[in-house]
């Protein structure tokens, strides 16, 4: 099964989730949280904050698992199918995976607000990671604090130099498609 190259870190930032992506929306194995009643939570990875980007046009608006992360986007929010999402809850049993996360306008706000609940003091520090989703984990971004453990490790390769991540409009200005 695919994992992040380090076992904790502050934030990450799935660009999007959905049924076609897993059944539970985001893979709970993948990001270390199952949400359900009387279980516990697996050992790693230890995520402090997850955000939520676009929901899939294949999942026809089920929103199903946001209640996994912990700060959504409100163009997100705008796309949910509540009868679907619910249908789907309760169906599953699993009520915990369906509690709206912090819904923010725009990727700057949510990641300004990830770091602020992760409890990071100086922002250069922050270990964040954004993936495509919880399927494709084979690029990701990942911040300064995060390279600086991972680099020079065998099977990792570094594609590109930092860059500027949000548009004027507050969103990210490139994505992984």
């Amino acid at each position: 099964m695919p994992s992040f190259p380090v076992d904790k870190f502050d934030v990450l930032v799935l660009d999007r989730f959905g049924k076609d992506i897993s059944g539970a929306g985001l893979d709970p194995n993948i990001i270390g949280r199952w949400m359900i009643y009387g279980e516990p939570e697996p050992e790693k990875p230890r995520i402090k904050v997850i955000i939520l980007g676009d929901l899939t046009p294949a999942s026809h608006g089920n929103a199903v698992g946001l209640g996994l992360a912990d700060i959504m986007l409100r163009r997100t929010f705008e796309k949910i199918d509540w009868d679907a999402t619910y249908e789907n809850l309760y169906t599953s049993s699993f009520l915990y995976r369906g509690r709206t996360p912090v819904v923010v306008a725009n990727d700057r706000e949510a990641l300004r607000y990830a770091l602020r609940g992760s409890n990071v003091i100086e922002a250069d520090a922050a270990k964040v990671i954004r993936v495509q989703d919880t399927l494709h984990l084979s690029e990701m971004l990942v911040s300064p604090a995060v390279l600086s453990e991972i680099e020079g490790r065998q099977g990792i390769e570094v594609l590109g130099p930092a860059c500027e991540l949000f548009a004027e409009a507050g969103n990210y200005r490139m994505g992984f498609e």
